[in-house]
């Protein structure tokens, strides 16, 4: 009963082997080519085809079990292998497959990273594409760019060159696209970023002090309208566009600080900062600021360290009349994280 249990094992473990434990050794053959051609198959389809294993499996087992069990019966000529010869062949055949499999598995595994590596690189010269890139925006804004490289993304296909105008190297602009037909930039919304930025941080550095600022971020976001609108012609300064278009301009405002005294000046330093932006015309905007435990000065280059475990205070607010703030008592419902005084 035991030699029954073997072949159905066997067949289970590799279809053919149990057949060759039973002599049959064109079934054998038979099998264990189908099992590696499937095996092939699915390691190139990356296990598309595992049902199909498995089916031939359960066909090799129940196979097995029954040819076992008509030999341990007496039906037919034919009987079990010897031990010494089922370990010789079995083995044989066992070092022989797995010599293939490892063979098929390297050999897909070079033809993968060639493909990964093929679609990783750019089908054109990244020169050119930063060359056409320089020649969208010379063309565009009628003026002289400087380029740095162009860079390729395989994710999506396209391309991205940060570039900044010759007389105004602040202005960071960001080219991308497919193409020089398809390109677009972010030369408006650098040129108005950049001039917020100027109008900000000194309001930044009055009320909150550059010393326990840790981290900023200030931008412009427009409306899509009007950002054509000003592509096609001369970009206005700020203040122009804040107070002719108010509902097409939010200003972006992500503020990290030190919180060297905690539980007294926070909300009075947030509503004169606001009150400030108020006066700048800013009507919608979006405002985040966090104040953070002053240990974590040493810490925030640690990556270990989590810096959301080491904040004190967060308020983050988006409104589109930013005139409705008029007290600190408005910007309760705009308080996340209040961990003062723990």
């Amino acid at each position: 009963m035991i030699k029954i249990i073997i072949s159905v094992l066997l067949s289970a473990v590799m279809p053919g082997l149990g057949q060759l434990y039973n002599r049959q050794k064109w079934k054998a053959v038979i099998l264990i080519s189908a099992f590696l051609v499937l095996g092939w198959l699915n390691l190139v389809n990356g296990g598309l085809l595992d049902e199909w294993i498995l089916l031939l499996r359960i066909i090799g087992a129940l196979d097995g079990g029954y040819v076992g069990y008509k030999i341990y019966r007496g039906i037919g000529n034919t009987t079990f292998l010897t031990t010494e010869k089922a370990i010789f062949q079995i083995g044989l055949v066992a070092v022989i497959v797995i010599g293939l499999s490892l063979s098929a598995f390297f050999m897909v595994r070079e033809e993968l990273r060639q493909e990964i590596l093929a679609e990783l690189q750019s089908p054109r010269d990244l020169n050119e594409v930063k060359q056409e890139a320089i020649q969208y925006l010379e063309q565009k804004y009628k003026k002289k760019f400087i380029a740095g490289h162009a860079n390729y993304m395989p994710v999506t296909g396209q391309y991205t060159v940060r570039a900044y105008p010759e007389d105004n190297r602040q202005a960071k602009v960001l080219v991308y696209g497919y193409t020089k037909r398809d390109f677009q930039d972010t030369y408006v919304i650098g040129v108005l970023s950049l001039e917020l930025k100027k109008k900000v941080n000194p309001i930044v550095d009055q009320i909150f002090g550059r010393e326990n600022l840790w981290d900023s971020n200030i931008g412009i976001e427009l409306g899509k309208d009007l950002e054509k609108k000003y592509e096609r012609g001369k970009i206005p300064p700020l203040q122009t566009v804040l107070k002719s278009e108010p509902n097409q301009v939010t200003a972006t405002i992500s503020l990290s600080l030190y919180d060297t005294d905690p539980g007294k000046q926070e909300e009075e330093q947030i509503l004169r900062f606001i009150k400030e932006l108020q006066a700048l015309s800013i009507k919608t905007v979006t405002i985040h600021i966090e104040y953070f435990d002053p240990n974590f000065k040493e810490k925030k280059d640690d990556s270990n360290v989590h810096p959301v475990d080491y904040r004190k205070f967060y308020l983050g607010m988006w409104v589109d009349d930013l005139k409705s703030i008029r007290s600190e008592k408005d910007l309760k419902q705009f308080i996340l994280t209040d961990e003062r005084g723990k």
